[in-house]
């Protein structure tokens, strides 16, 4: 939650976590794993996740969480 030194490789985790939400949506346990990740990226007070690709690719992986169970259950042959 604290490590500065994520910066170099921020993009690349940002990038890994949200194709890990889309990719095993249906595994709670690994998306909760992701979601966690996400949580503690907002919360490091070293970085600055306000930049305009870094901040929109992360709101795209946790609406894709709270949009596809339900675009799931609206349309029941999407499984």
């Amino acid at each position: 939650k604290s490590n500065p030194n994520l910066v170099p490789v921020l993009s690349y985790l940002i990038s890994f976590v949200v194709n890990g939400i889309k990719n095993m949506s249906h595994d709670l346990g690994h998306l909760t794993t992701m979601l966690n990740t996400v949580r503690a990226l907002l919360h490091n007070k070293s970085l600055y996740l306000m930049h305009k690709p870094y901040l929109s690719t992360i709101v795209q992986g946790v609406e894709f969480c709270v949009l596809e169970p339900l675009a799931a259950s609206i349309n029941v042959l999407n499984d």
